[in-house]
């Protein structure tokens, strides 16, 4: 069941991921910059408790697919991922919703190269007894309907983990970036997987200061090259204001955050 303290947690998380990205556009290879495609005229208000809309993207043709969280209807008063098509004035057309018997939920979505999708978020239903949160990939076919599932958890990262964002490449392989919701946390990990969702390689990168410091969210390039961004203590000597942060993984892994304003260079 999702608990009043829980659900402030993960709905206080989300809202991180809704207004503060790093990016302006996520603009993928190939595809529409989101923010060009939002050039819209109509604006629509969810107001059904315990419900969190985490990421809408152009269907191809025409309207969106959104997916975030709503409540399961069962009487365990928990939630599951919710999908949802919408239309061009953004009304519902149809929505579904996955899960198990404890709470879950998606933050992020990327179509594939066979028509399908790739979902991104966390659970406690694939989880340990509904007591240890992972993070979830979740992959629909071309009529959305679930061809497979996974579930990611990194000891190095402390508490709630999410992936926050996922990237579909044209081979099938996608690159996930799994962070923690809690505000104690000082790592986040870079994963690539394979077609099914099997994990190929992952690298975890580490703050100094375990404080704040979250990656939410990833963009790829025109030519390739991959883009991290989110939050963190690490740049500002203030315990209560929090910087954005860029970096782009180099060959081996290796990540650096330049940080001007102090003239040197953060090594993760």
């Amino acid at each position: 069941m999702l608990s009043s303290g829980r659900f402030s947690l993960v709905s206080g998380f989300m809202a991180l991921l809704l207004v503060a990205p790093p990016f302006g556009l996520r603009a993928e290879s190939g595809g529409t910059a989101h923010g060009e495609h939002a050039k819209s005229n109509w604006v629509k208000q969810v107001t059904a408790e315990n419900v969190g809309v985490g990421k809408l993207v152009p269907l191809p043709t025409g309207g969106w697919l959104g997916v975030g969280s709503a409540p399961s209807g069962r009487s365990s008063g928990d939630v599951d991922g919710w999908i949802m098509c919408l239309d061009e004035s953004g009304d519902i057309t149809w929505q579904r919703g996955i899960g198990g018997p404890f709470d879950d939920m998606f933050v992020d979505v990327a179509p594939t190269v066979d028509s399908g999708w790739l979902l991104a978020g966390l659970t406690w239903s694939f989880g340990v007894h509904g007591t240890v949160c992972y993070g979830w990939l979740c992959k629909l076919d071309s009529q959305l309907g679930v061809s497979w599932q996974r579930r990611f958890r990194d000891t190095s990262i402390q508490g709630l983990q999410f992936v926050t964002s996922i990237l579909a490449a044209e081979d099938g392989t996608s690159i996930a970036l799994i962070t923690s919701g809690s505000c104690r946390s000082n790592a986040f990990t870079l994963a690539s997987l394979g077609p099914a969702g099997a994990v190929r390689w992952s690298k975890s990168y580490a703050f100094s200061k375990s404080i704040a410091n979250l990656a939410y969210d990833s963009i790829r390039l025109g030519d390739g090259t991959i883009v991290i961004g989110g939050t963190t203590q690490e740049l500002t000597s203030s315990q209560t204001s929090l910087r954005r942060w860029v970096a782009t993984p180099e060959n081996g892994g290796a990540m650096r955050i330049d940080d001007p304003s102090a003239s040197r260079t953060i090594n993760l």
